[in-house]
C-alpha cells in the first residue's frame, strides 16, 4: 500500500482532524444514533451472528467499536490521533466496555492471521 502524503496536497490533517474541533462541526455525522444504525447495518450485511475479533481501522474516538463491544464482538480500535484515543478509552470506560485501542497508523499495519 502506498502511503498518501497529504501535505503535498496541501491538506492540513491535524488541522481537520483536531478532536475537539471535530466532534463539534461533525456531531451530527458522528452521532450515537447513526453509529448504531451503521452498525446494525455491519452485522446484518456481514453476517456477524456470533461474536466476532473486528479490527477498527481509524477508530476515531470509538463511536463503531463500543456499539460493537456492547454485543459482544472483541474489539481492537486503531488511530492515529492520540486525542481520539483518549476520548474512546474514557467512553468505553463510560460504557463498561472493554476495547484494545491502539495509537497507529492504517498505512502501517503488519497484522497477520
Amino acid at each position: 500500500m502506498t502511503k498518501v502524503d497529504f501535505e503535498k496536497f496541501g491538506f492540513d490533517f491535524k488541522a481537520v482532524f483536531n478532536p475537539r474541533d471535530y466532534l463539534h462541526f461533525y456531531r451530527r455525522s458522528v452521532g450515537d444514533d447513526l453509529s448504531e444504525k451503521q452498525v446494525a447495518f455491519f452485522i446484518s450485511h456481514l453476517e456477524m451472528s456470533e461474536p466476532c475479533k473486528v479490527l477498527d481501522l481509524a477508530c476515531g474516538h470509538g463511536r463503531h467499536s463500543i456499539h460493537l463491544a456492547r454485543l459482544g464482538h472483541l474489539v481492537t480500535g486503531i488511530d492515529i490521533t492520540p486525542g481520539f484515543l483518549k476520548i474512546a478509552r474514557k467512553m468505553a470506560e463510560q460504557a463498561k466496555v472493554k476495547i484494545d485501542f491502539r495509537e497507529g497508523d492504517r498505512q502501517k499495519i503488519k497484522f497477520r492471521g
